[in-house]
């Protein structure tokens, strides 16, 4: 069975999502505002990660960048982004557990209309 996240997204603000998932492969598929809008605006996606186990990965900063306007069928440019070091400094304090040794996956993207 699928299962879907919500990730709060702000314009310019950086969100940090852990989730503990069981061993296998992932993949994101879907970007959508929330929101009345949120049928037209959806953004396909294809990014695959793997979960291996007993591993903590860093699989990446899901960085998206839409157009000045956007429209139906406006492009998009999703990239995946090696942001490791920052990332496990910010969380240092607050996950100690989980960041020590933590193994770089990043994760593989391609981007739809």
């Amino acid at each position: 069975l699928a299962t879907t996240y919500s990730v709060p997204a702000i314009p310019g603000k950086e969100e940090v999502f852990i989730k503990k998932l069981p061993a296998g492969r992932y993949n994101m598929n879907e970007l959508a505002p929330s929101g009345f809008l949120a049928p037209q605006l959806r953004l396909t996606l294809a990014v695959n990660f793997e979960v291996r186990p007993r591993q903590t990965s860093y699989i990446g900063k899901l960085m998206v960048n839409f157009p000045d306007r956007i429209a139906v069928g406006s492009p998009a440019h999703v990239e995946i982004v090696d942001a490791q070091e920052e990332t496990i400094e910010i969380l240092r304090g607050e996950h100690p557990s989980i960041v020590s040794n933590t193994v770089k996956e990043l994760a593989t993207s391609q981007t739809f209309r």
